[in-house]
């Protein structure tokens, strides 16, 4: 059986694409409402929020600061959202299942590409993020994975937040995500060609991820 194709190494830059929806999906499959809800996600900076607790799977194989040789690149988390978005799309970010550490530092420490998550708490708080996506939001790994998701947006961006989450976590997960976010400093970019989808353990989510490409963003 052929292997998912790789998100990595980096593709063409990516092209405009429109908002469509499907008629069908379920939990893992199809693009039942697909990018309008992605939102959910990606819209995110209000009040406080609580992470998971930090016992809680999300929040223990991103422990011990940003990715590095030190703490193994997080490659335990990264297996998860790899083996997450190859059974819900077919696509894959690592280059097998089973990938080393060495093999999850590339994604880490890529200037493109971009990959975020958020932990499984009732108010999600952001728990990993790729180099390119410490640069794009312009923060340092401490104050990225303090950041309640819901906050990557500015206030107008939020409104159907809540609504949105609930379709993806419903649906499993979009890939042709479109729209505009903002950075720490209030710089504007507009994501574009970006996959959202459920992060599992078994039967069980504890998170949700996101991943697209710097280079396909405009500024």
């Amino acid at each position: 059986q052929t292997p998912p194709p790789p998100l990595w190494p980096p593709r063409h830059p990516a092209a405009p694409i429109t908002v469509r929806r499907g008629s069908e999906g379920g939990q893992f499959g199809g693009r039942k409402g697909c990018c309008w809800k992605a939102d959910s996600y990606l819209n995110a900076m209000e009040s406080p929020a609580e992470p998971a607790p930090p016992d809680s799977l999300a929040r223990r194989l991103t422990a011990g600061g940003p990715p590095s040789a030190s703490n193994l690149w997080h490659h335990e988390w990264l297996r998860l959202l790899d083996s997450s978005l190859r059974k819900c799309s077919g696509t894959a970010i690592l280059p097998a299942p089973d990938a080393s550490p060495a093999q999850c530092s590339t994604v880490a420490s890529s200037d493109d590409l971009v990959v975020v998550s958020h932990d499984g708490a009732e108010d999600p708080v952001f728990n990993y993020a790729s180099k390119a996506a410490l640069d794009l939001w312009e923060m340092d790994w401490e104050t990225f994975t303090s950041t309640p998701s819901r906050f990557s947006a500015e206030p107008d961006e939020r409104e159907a937040r809540a609504e949105l989450l609930r379709r993806v976590t419903a649906d499993g997960y979009v890939d042709d995500y479109c729209g505009v976010r903002i950075s720490s400093s209030g710089r504007r970019f507009e994501v574009r060609d970006a996959y959202v989808w459920n992060v599992y353990q078994g039967e069980e989510r504890v998170g949700q991820a996101a991943l697209f490409r710097r280079s396909g963003c405009k500024f």
